[in-house]
């Protein structure tokens, strides 16, 4: 739907601006780890021959943006070297912790069978996956009057498949995304083969708002029933001298709609976003083809504002085409730093009010932890007027936050700067909205939690006085592999093959966050990434905590003078500290065996 927009010129309307008077509490917080989690990017793995052909600088950007969900298709071909090559990029993507709603074809799909591409997905790519994905948008790629009786019968056909195969039931299976109007009353009900609704919300150029979403359920929302939703594609494109397709959007004004977009539509209760894309496919510097400028990087790897000249299809990316940053890419890698990695807990009201010129903003609360609130701000104002393509003026908004206790405060405003404001420790505080989102964090001393709210219980506030450190069981596992350094210790039980997980227990008398690696050094393995395998965990000090690193299937059979030595990195970073603490250990394959020895080092480091 990325050429072809004809929801807008049906359904197209002005964004809903909310009335001009103070909003009071409690109001009801969202999960922050929740909103993390919905956010996703669409990339293309399987393009060598564009920009994601260098997919190791493609995986080195991704982590440095944060993101922990992509969007690719499932591929099956005649030719092993390519198979090979493909499952080695999402390997290597899997390995840096990230994971792929993958699509799976259809009905005169190319590139693999139903049965391979499921043979696919739960056996050489299974640490990969977290959803599959029915056929994309079929109603106009395929056209004619048959289409949607085949799609009904691939629909079904994936579903029965992946829900018998014991390693996929436990997926979601997204439905299929549809484009024209009278599409869902042809197809009708979906609803018994997914697990979730699928819509392109994608506005032309236009702001993002609640009214688009409503648009999409009434439109699509049969297919689906009573399922909950996700959007796999919705993004902006940069090719400001396109004439065909949807109308292009600046960077600039991109950077502030995709993150509007992840805000509005987390806030409509869809479960996931995935921006439509990561990078500018093909060099197109007249800016004409819309397709390759929708990247959130250009096509040689740097950023674009959003992360953002006249072909649509090649502008939609967050990076451009030389992988250089748009301003939506520094963006989304802004919001993402902020947001954190928080875990997931017992949500709780905030009682707070906001009054002043509350004119047309929009609001999400997030909570972080027990004692920790982000509240996002913006406005649903137009920032582009795409019929004239000029910029769009948007006065600012003057509020006033007022909490239920004092609270150390910081303003955030991703779309235009990394890092955050402080503004110190107040009950009270005056704050201007701009149309771009800022970020408040409030974190109180102990829970501000009105007696109204819910009783559900959350994790304990954090301690304001001086507490004895925590200490480490005395006692641990007979163990193959032991590090230490100062209160610090990661341990590797005996492992009696290479098909089997490596489990790494880690303790520390400081609470805080790890990220487990195993990276391959050495041999003679062609085309295996260096990162075989990722993990990061949360510590909580004096409990051990394990977690096991799965070697990728490419590894499991290889023999010692293939695959080398494998180096075990521990990498803690202490709650409240500014550097971390560095374990490394090494692992040698002998036959099927893992043995481990001594070459042991520990340091800490500075970020």
């Amino acid at each position: 739907m990325r050429a072809l927009l004809l929801v807008l010129a049906a359904t197209a309307v002005a964004a809903l601006a909310m009335p001009a008077l103070a909003l009071a509490g409690p109001v009801p917080a969202s999960s922050a780890a929740s909103f993390r989690d919905s956010i996703g990017v669409q990339t293309h793995v399987a393009y060598f021959d564009t920009a994601y052909g260098d997919w190791t600088g493609v995986v080195q950007k991704l982590d440095e943006l944060g993101v922990g969900h992509l969007r690719d298709g499932a591929y099956v071909t005649s030719n092993a070297g390519w198979n090979d090559r493909y499952r080695q990029d999402v390997e290597a993507a899997a390995a840096h912790g990230m994971k792929f709603d993958l699509g799976m074809g259809n009905p005169h799909w190319g590139a693999g069978s139903l049965d391979q591409l499921i043979a696919l997905t739960d056996g050489p790519l299974a640490n990969a996956v977290d959803a599959l994905e029915a056929p994309n948008e079929y109603d106009i790629f395929q056209g004619g009057t048959s289409w949607p009786s085949e799609l009904r019968d691939y629909d079904q056909r994936l579903y029965s498949a992946a829900k018998a195969d014991p390693v996929l039931r436990s997926l979601p299976v997204y439905g299929p995304s549809l484009v024209l109007g009278d599409s869902a009353a042809k197809l009708g009900s979906q609803s018994d083969a997914l697990d979730m609704g699928n819509i392109h919300p994608y506005t032309g150029g236009e702001a993002p708002s609640q009214q688009r979403i409503r648009d999409a359920f009434s439109e699509f929302g049969s297919v689906w029933g009573s399922k909950p939703v996700v959007a796999t594609e919705a993004g902006f494109h940069n090719a400001m001298s396109a004439t065909q397709g949807q109308p292009p959007t600046p960077e600039d004004v991109a950077a502030s709609y995709l993150l509007r977009t992840y805000l509005e539509h987390f806030r409509a209760g869809l479960r996931r976003t995935y921006a439509y894309e990561l990078i500018d496919e093909k060099p197109d510097p007249g800016l004409t083809d819309p397709e390759q400028h929708f990247g959130l990087l250009r096509n040689d790897l740097s950023e674009k504002p959003a992360f953002g000249l006249t072909d649509p299809e090649q502008h939609f990316g967050l990076l451009r085409n030389d992988l250089s940053e748009k301003p939506a890419f520094v963006a989304l890698k802004n919001l993402l730093a902020d947001i954190g990695h928080p875990d997931a807990i017992t949500t709780r009201p905030l009682d707070y009010t906001l009054g002043g010129d509350t004119s047309g903003v929009q609001q999400l609360l997030l909570q972080k932890t027990d004692t920790t609130y982000t509240f996002a701000l913006w406005q649903s104002a137009s920032q582009w007027n795409t019929a004239t393509r000029q910029k769009i003026a948007v006065p600012d908004r003057a509020v006033d936050l007022t909490l239920p206790a004092g609270a150390d405060i910081t303003v955030a405003r991703p779309a235009q700067t990394a890092g955050a404001t402080s503004l110190g420790t107040h009950d009270r505080v005056a704050l201007t909205v701009p149309a771009d989102p800022i970020l408040v964090d409030l974190t109180f001393r102990s829970s501000p939690t009105s007696s109204t709210g819910p009783t559900a219980p959350t994790a304990p506030a954090r301690p304001t006085g001086a507490t004895r450190p925590a200490k480490c069981p005395s006692q641990t596992p007979p163990a193959r592999l032991a590090l230490r350094r100062g209160g610090t210790r990661a341990f590797v039980t005996s492992v009696s093959s290479p098909t089997r997980p490596v489990p790494v227990t880690l303790c520390a008398t400081r609470g805080g966050r790890a990220r487990l690696e195993l990276r391959r050094v050495g041999g003679a393995a062609r085309g295996m990434p260096r990162v075989l395998a990722l993990r990061r965990i949360r510590v909580v000090a004096g409990r051990p905590v394990t977690a096991s690193l799965r070697l990728p299937r490419s590894a499991r059979k290889l023999r010692a003078s293939a695959i080398g030595h494998v180096v075990l990195e521990v990498r803690f970073s202490p709650r409240g500290s500014r550097g971390h603490i560095l374990l490394r250990g090494r692992l040698r394959f002998a036959g099927r065996a893992h043995h481990w020895f001594h070459a042991v080092h520990g340091s800490v480091v500075a970020h």
